[in-house]
Formats: C-alpha cells, structure tokens, sequence
C-alpha cells in the first residue's frame, strides 16, 4: 500500500530529477551570494526556468506541479527575507545517487525490522523531500533540524572532556540516502544527554548532510552494563550510523525502538561472551526518517 500525496500514476522520473536538481543548485548558489542584489537576481532567473519548467504543455503530475508552484512562492520569500533569517530557509543537502536500494539486503531487513516497516515498494512520486512542509518545525535535541554543525557542538559544550576525534567520515549504512550523509565523532561523557540507562555513554557521533548540517545524532556506551529494557531480537547490526554488524556466530544483538514529539530513537545492544559490549542510541528527527522510510521502499 502506497501513502502519500496525491499523484498521477505517470510522473516523469526524467522531470522529477531536472526539477529537484534546480533546487539543489539554487541552494548552493544561494549559500555563496553575499548581497542583496545578488540574491534578487538570482531568485528572479531562478524564478524564470521554474514557469518554464511548470507551463501548461509541460505534462507534469499533480505531484510535481504542485511542488514547482510551491518553489516559486519560496523564490519570492527568499528575495524578501533571506539576509534577516537564512536559516529559515535551510534544505538537505543531497547526492544526485541520494535514492538508493537493493544493496545489503541483510542489513536493510534489519533497519526495517527496528523501524517497524515493511518491505513495500515506496513510488517517485512520494519522494518526501518535495512534499510540503517537509521538515518544517523538526528538531534533534533541542536544536532546529538542519541546524548547523558548529552551533550543534556548541549546544554540548559544557560536555566533560568534549573533543573532535576525528574529520568526517561518510555513512555508508544502506537506507540512508546514498553518499549524502557523514558522521563526525566527539568523546565527552555524554550520559545526561542520552536519557538512557546501560551506562556512561562516552561518544557521540553528529550525522550531518553535505553542508555540515545535522540529521540524526547516535550516542556510543562502549563499557555498558546491562540493560534489560532493550529486549528484542533478531537483528545483526548494532551500530547504524558506522554501519558496524555482530562479528561471531556467538554475539547477538537486541533491540527497543520508541517514538515521542516528532524524534524516533532505536536502542541497539551488542552482547558476546555473556556480556554487553556496546549500547548505541540513534536518534532520528521525522523529516530524516522519512528519508530513510523512503530509501528503504525502493526496489
């Protein structure tokens, strides 16, 4: 079963892609202009390819004339408001190859298993980072989603021994979209911010898009105790954002997933020989699981 906004059953992949591919490159010029005039140019050029791109013989999908339509109302807010609150125009960064499946089959069992989905196939046409609203209002731990990297970090500092451990590295955990997500590493003793008990949570890795923006966070307990509250199981990967699984026939992986005010968090346990190893708490705003339901919905 299909869910999502209403579509013709005809969307041009083709059209699609030029369009969202318009966006990503006014985005990125948009980060690179420096002055108000600049921004009005180029909002109107922008503005001009995309009525090209939404004239009446183009035979577009509702879906796409839809999202074209909505563009050109957020070029006009652009103009107005951008150098008193760029923020608010903040978008995910992502690789043309963002839209990817099929690989790890495995592994992308395993996410849909701990996000509680199913194998359906998910169409073009629902893709979410064209619908509207999309991601509007989310946060990840107190901070706006998307919210730079820097003012993130900033957020934790009074973190006990917070360091950068190393430069980004990027994720390569299928359902994620594909080449666009990184993570970056601190050490700090982070367990007052995880809410978690299983122990002192001593690592925290910052997913950010291709611009340094934050996704998702995952919070590391590499000396756990027990933790009996995560109790599901039937599942081999216990770190996602490292893309790490269960390495001996003997270690098993547990699980718990909730969700609460927009933010789904998945709870993963590695235990061998009789003892945790490593407890990891992702914590996904709905705008980034949405991108992940979406990726993992296609054939």
């Amino acid at each position: 079963m299909l869910v999502g906004p209403a579509a013709s059953a005809t969307e041009d992949p083709t059209a699609l892609k030029k369009f969202w591919e318009s966006t990503q490159k006014f985005d990125n010029l948009l980060r690179r202009t420096d002055s108000r005039e600049d921004v009005i140019s180029l909002c109107d050029r922008y503005a001009s390819l995309l009525k090209t791109m939404a004239r009446p013989d183009a035979g577009n999908s509702r879906f796409l004339d839809d999202a074209i339509h909505r563009e050109i109302s957020r070029t006009n807010l652009v103009k107005a408001e951008w150098f008193e609150s760029p923020g608010k125009f903040a978008r995910v960064h992502l690789d043309p190859s963002w839209i990817k499946s099929g690989q790890y089959k495995e592994a992308s069992a395993d996410f849909r298993k701990v996000l509680g989905l199913k194998a359906n196939h998910t169409a073009s046409e629902f893709r979410p980072d064209l619908c509207k609203g999309f991601g509007v209002g989310s946060t990840i731990c107190g901070k706006p989603w998307l919210c730079p990297l820097k003012e993130f970090v900033e957020s934790v500092a009074e973190v006990k021994s917070l360091r950068a451990n190393t430069s980004r590295v990027q994720v390569g955990m299928p359902g994620f979209p594909h080449s666009s997500f990184f993570y970056h590493s601190y050490d700090g003793d982070f367990t007052r911010k995880v809410g978690a008990a299983g122990g002192r949570f001593n690592r925290m890795y910052v997913v950010t898009d291709g611009w340094d923006q934050v996704v998702a966070v995952q919070f590391t307990c590499e000396s756990p105790k027990a933790a009996s509250y995560i109790k599901h199981g039937g599942i081999g990967i216990f770190n996602y954002v490292q893309f790490r699984r269960k390495g001996s026939s003997s270690a098993h992986v547990r699980y718990f997933t909730s969700s609460s005010g927009g933010t789904t968090k998945i709870h993963t346990l590695l235990v061998d020989g009789g003892g945790a190893k490593e407890i990891n708490v992702l914590i996904l705003p709905q705008p980034t699981l949405e991108l992940v339901r979406f990726n993992l919905g296609q054939p």
